[in-house]
């Protein structure tokens, strides 16, 4: 497996998360291996899923974002899931 690049998870050039993202959207090496693994294993069924369709099944960060401002939420979904998954 590839290392961790700084706060963003490259596995083979896989992005498997945006490093702007609040803390509660993110995983994060003191959360272990499990939390790792569900996050591949969803990134590669929403993979198939956009493989099928063509569509992206959830909200997505930007891709190839220069900037360092922080991903907007832009779904009431995320939101709520920002605030459930707070870690403050």
């Amino acid at each position: 497996m590839a290392p961790l690049v700084g706060d963003h998870a490259q596995i083979a050039g896989l992005c498997l998360q945006y490093d702007r993202d609040d803390p509660a959207l993110r995983r994060l090496p003191s959360d272990g291996l499990e939390p790792l693994v569900t996050l591949v294993h969803r990134h590669l069924i929403f993979e198939e899923a956009w493989r099928c369709t063509g569509d992206w099944p959830c909200e997505d960060a930007p891709h190839g974002d220069d900037r360092r401002a922080p991903h907007c939420v832009a779904t009431t979904t995320m939101r709520r899931e920002l605030v459930r998954w707070s870690r403050t």
